[in-house]
């Protein structure tokens, strides 16, 4: 046992001859990059070789696709699992933050950003809390990149940082269309409940409407605006294929894209109307 500390003794003395740099540069030092100060430094040790340990570093938000799953860290040491291809290694490449005014709700950039091609369009979506009614909280995703048909994410020529899609019908699915004024997608399950308690919309006539919802089994399947002037609807799918249409008539609400040869046809439920609660 003495021995033993009389070689910790002197590992702590020859430790103190080490300057503080070159202790930063130690596997497992005190940068916040796995031992290292910057994301730079830590990509060019891990081009060596260097594995990071698991932890919060990141410069892509919280691990939101990560080799585990979904809000899980990936196995590149914290990183999300496109890193650094998807995040150029920064922050401000993709995060929006601070807040806005969104179809009504105040909201803000999480950070955390997802890969979605549900309908063929290869987007990238940022999590966004928006406050609904009573203070809740209602997530939604913005677009804020997409890939091209070669699967390379499209960057501006000059900043380097991601491109939102230019076509305004990849930017929301019918229910962020009708709630939001088309800024996001509403990728949670929406029910007549959270649409009281979470939207802060109430079931009315539809001459006092704004919004009508279509509800299969308890839940939400189809979402547009309603014009109760003109008895007219305003809607679009849940990609840019499915475009938006305006000016329709309640059959062509339901069954808006019969002449382009797409058989969808969305009158398989409940259909409800909806005005705004007050205080929005």
């Amino acid at each position: 046992m003495k021995r033993l500390k009389l070689n910790l003794d002197q590992l702590g003395q020859e430790l103190e001859i080490l300057d503080l740099e070159h202790l930063h540069s130690v596997k497992g030092g005190t940068g916040s990059y796995g031992g290292y100060n910057s994301w730079e430094e830590l990509w060019a040790a891990m081009q060596n070789g260097y594995v990071p340990p698991e932890g919060d570093y990141y410069p892509g938000g919280s691990g939101g696709y990560g080799d585990y799953g979904w809000n899980d860290y990936g196995n590149y040491g914290g990183y999300n699992g496109g890193w650094p291809d998807w995040y150029g290694g920064g922050y401000g490449d993709y995060g929006t933050g601070g807040y806005g005014n969104y179809g009504g709700y105040g909201g803000y950039g999480t950070g955390i950003v997802i890969p979605y091609d549900v309908y063929g369009d290869n987007l990238l979506l940022e999590m966004y809390n928006l406050t609904g009614a009573s203070g809740s909280t209602i997530t939604a995703y913005k677009a804020v990149g997409y890939y091209d048909q070669f699967g390379q994410l499209v960057r501006d020529p000059i900043t380097q940082n991601m491109t939102p899609p230019s076509n305004s019908n990849a930017t929301s699915n019918c229910f962020g269309y009708a709630l939001t004024d088309g800024e996001f997608y509403i990728l949670g399950s929406i029910t007549k409940e959270s649409m009281e308690y979470g939207f802060g919309y109430q079931e009315c006539d539809p001459s006092e409407a704004s919004v009508v919802m279509i509800f299969t089994n308890g839940e939400a399947t189809h979402a547009g605006k309603y014009d109760s002037t003109n008895d007219t609807y305003s809607a679009k799918g849940g990609g840019s294929q499915f475009y938006e249409r305006t000016g329709m008539t309640k059959e062509q609400f339901y069954e808006p894209y019969i002449n382009d040869g797409m058989n969808v046809n969305y009158n398989v439920g409940q259909t409800v109307y909806y005005k705004r609660s007050s205080g929005y």
